[in-house]
């Protein structure tokens, strides 16, 4: 058995089979306006699992067992260059995402439901975690503007679980 994995060590095949073993399976849902939800068939690694449309909108689930990463996913979202809002799931981890066409924002869940969301970030000592705070902040913004681009439609119907800004003081 050594042997064999030696051999194909020199091949390069057990580097295919290290790199498999570390991919993630990726849940999507992403709402996006009708008449652009034909560019989704652009991301190739992914199976559209339904596609519910409401009003000038679709909502379209996509599923993908192997990948990609987080940050290869978003660069695959935004490289379509339509506005979309919405969330990814890889692995067990819950993450936020947006775009207006031209930028995009992830940002990752740190709550389970709104309300939880709306109390900041904690770091394991207790302390607020202002980067992620801040990456929360920008995002909410960046996801009003998004939804202005998509006409208001997106608000009504929108797949961010948590996508109401909390209040926060200033310091």
């Amino acid at each position: 058995m050594e042997e064999k994995i030696r051999q194909l060590r020199e091949v390069g095949g057990i580097q295919t089979l290290d790199k498999m073993a570390t991919v993630p399976a990726v849940h999507l849902s992403l709402l996006v306006l009708a008449t652009e939800a034909h560019h989704l068939s652009l991301l190739g690694s992914f199976v559209e699992q339904s596609r519910t449309p409401i009003g000038r909108v679709v909502n379209v689930s996509l599923h993908s067992p192997n990948g990609p990463a987080a940050s290869e996913l978003i660069r695959q979202i935004g490289a379509l260059g339509v506005p979309f809002e919405g969330q990814a799931q890889i692995d067990s981890r819950d993450y936020l995402i947006a775009g207006d066409g031209n930028q995009t924002s992830m940002v990752e869940a740190w709550a389970a439901t709104p309300a939880e969301m709306a109390l900041p970030p904690l770091r394991c000592d207790g302390s607020v975690d202002l980067a992620r705070l801040r990456q929360w902040e920008w995002h909410t913004g960046f996801l009003a503007q998004v939804r202005a681009k998509m006409g208001g439609e997106a608000r009504r119907f929108s797949p961010h679980p948590f996508s109401e800004p909390h209040a926060t003081t200033s310091s």
